[in-house]
């Protein structure tokens, strides 16, 4: 399963927060709650899509959402939100994953 955040980022702050991902993301991992893996961050090229960047993150479980955060992720996060003005989250299952139900089998 994979919980996706997309972001818009703040005016000209494109660069900033390029580089806060790429000096953060082992402490992202390291940090992340327990069974929270940080699979990267993606910036949109070109103008395609409604948000400037995503992060990914693997997880086992849907009680993986209700893992404690310690103090030092939650100073992570509040960081990188220094450099977003509005956001919007999935949670996303493979197709071999998804329990499709309300339909005829």
């Amino acid at each position: 399963m994979e919980f996706i955040s997309r972001f818009k980022l703040k005016e000209d702050s494109a660069s900033k927060a390029r580089q806060w991902l790429l000096d953060n993301a082992d402490n992202l991992n390291k940090q992340s709650p327990a069974n929270w893996t940080f699979l990267g961050a993606y910036f949109t090229v070109m103008g395609f899509g409604s948000y400037d960047v995503e992060h990914r993150w693997g997880l086992t479980d849907y009680a993986d959402m209700n893992a404690d955060i310690s103090e030092q992720f939650a100073k992570l996060i509040k960081e990188w939100g220094e450099f977003t003005s509005d956001g919007q989250s999935f949670l996303m299952k493979s197709p071999t994953d998804v329990q499709i139900i309300g339909e005829d089998q």
